[in-house]
């Protein structure tokens, strides 16, 4: 989720609201992998993943 807002900048209005209207306040309504493809357009990568334990 953070690389949306390293992408849009951090303080981000549209990011922030896309955020808590796909994932705060969607609860567990939907599936955890559509919920992920509605706010970011697109199905997860491992790079962020691999990027955070030092494999990239």
């Amino acid at each position: 989720m953070f690389g949306a807002f390293k992408e849009n900048g951090l303080f981000d209005e549209e990011t922030a609201a896309s955020l808590k209207e796909n994932i705060y306040s969607n609860g567990h309504k939907d599936d955890p992998m559509t919920m992920f493809v509605n706010f970011r357009g697109r199905e997860p990568k491992i790079d962020a993943l691999l990027e955070k334990r030092g494999l990239n």
